[in-house]
Formats: structure tokens, sequence, C-alpha cells
């Protein structure tokens, strides 16, 4: 709170903090039980991750993880911890729309050779995970990618979507592409869908209660 909560901390906030705490705590208690009943070693937080899409090329990638659960057999499992929008993240698992994750778990297996068995979503104020495998986690809700979609698939996707945009400024071609576009900005085969962009000041507006 004092880092990063400030909000939370002003006069006048304490019934608001109060009810911050008290979500925090049964976030936990549910997080500790999925990750007993997974059998878990070891669970890390922030872990730092670097590497690329094939082993010591372009481009660097690197990010930081939520949370890597060590798992036996040299098994392990990303999980990205949210504060809410439970359907819009199991939805993102069933769509495969995940990309964050499948990097994220591509880069964990370079730098430290794991298996990962499972990426997945913690709802901190509803205590719910959803995983992208079934077997891991076996009070998770399970929400399998589409049409057979799996992680190497999204990063084959991700590495063919940099060398379209790589040559595309190479051209001197830059897409501006609006909020509301359908598909007509998308690439060649084989690459990622091209979205819209969100509203500059949304988070903005997010953060702050949703002011007009």
């Amino acid at each position: 709170l004092e880092q990063e909560g400030a909000v939370f901390l002003m006069l006048g906030s304490g019934m608001s903090r109060q009810r911050f705490l008290s979500t925090c705590k049964r976030g936990v208690a549910k997080l500790l039980a999925h990750l007993r009943s997974a059998g878990a070693l070891r669970a890390r937080a922030e872990v730092q991750v670097e590497g690329s899409f094939e082993p010591y090329t372009d481009p660097l990638l690197a990010g930081k993880v939520d949370l890597v659960v060590d798992l036996p057999d040299n098994r392990g499992a990303v999980l990205d911890c949210k504060w809410g929008s439970a359907k819009s993240h199991a939805d993102a698992l069933a769509k495969g729309d995940c990309l964050q994750l499948a990097l994220y778990a591509h880069l964990l297996q370079q730098m430290e050779g794991a298996s990962v068995a499972a990426v997945g979503y913690f709802i901190a104020t509803t205590g719910d995970l959803y995983v992208s495998a079934d077997g891991v986690f076996p009070q998770a809700r399970v929400r399998r990618p589409r049409d057979g979609l799996n992680l190497p698939d999204l990063i084959r996707q991700a590495r063919a979507t940099w060398d379209w945009r790589v040559g595309q400024l190479a051209g001197g071609e830059i897409a501006v592409v609006p909020e509301a576009a359908k598909g007509e900005f998308d690439g060649p085969d084989g690459t990622l869908p091209v979205k819209g962009g969100k509203s500059w000041d949304e988070e903005f507006l997010v953060t702050l209660g949703g002011w007009e």
C-alpha cells in the first residue's frame, strides 16, 4: 500500500482500504488451496524472464511473470494474477487469446528447461483459477483453447507477425489501426489477428473509479 496504493491511504478511504485487505486475504487463502491441491513444490512471484523466439536470436523478449509454480516431475505452471473480469480472462484462454502467457511460458522453458504444463489466470477477487490444461490444478476451471490452438502455435504466429511488422517498418510503412478495426488490417496467413487499440484514457478512468 505504501509503494503503490496511495489512494487507499488517503483520508476518508479507511473502508475501501479494509475491503481491499479483506479481499486480498481471502484470495491468498484460496490461492494456497489451489497450490496444495496441485502438489506444488514452490511458488515464485514476479519472476524475471528473458530470451527470444529462437535461442540467441533477435528480438530480445523480456518480462515479469506474476507467479511461477514449480510442480513435481520438472513441470511448471505460469499464472497471471488479475483483480477482476473473470469471464473475459476465461474467454481469452478459451479463444487462445493469451499471447502474453504463451511468451512467458516460452521464455521460462528457454531459461530453466522445465516443461510448462499449464498457463492460466488467478482472479484475486473470487479465488477462481482458470487454466489451459486438465490434470494440473484439480480445483481449477479448465478453458482449453478451441480449434486445437496451443502455446507453440501462438509463438509461431508471434514470430511471423514480428517479421511482417519489421518488413513494414523497413519499407517505411506504419499502420495506424482504429479502435473499431474488424480484420481489414490483418497481415499474411500465419500472423496474429490485428486488433484496434483501447481508448487512450480508459485505464485512467478505471483508476479514478469511472469518472468522466
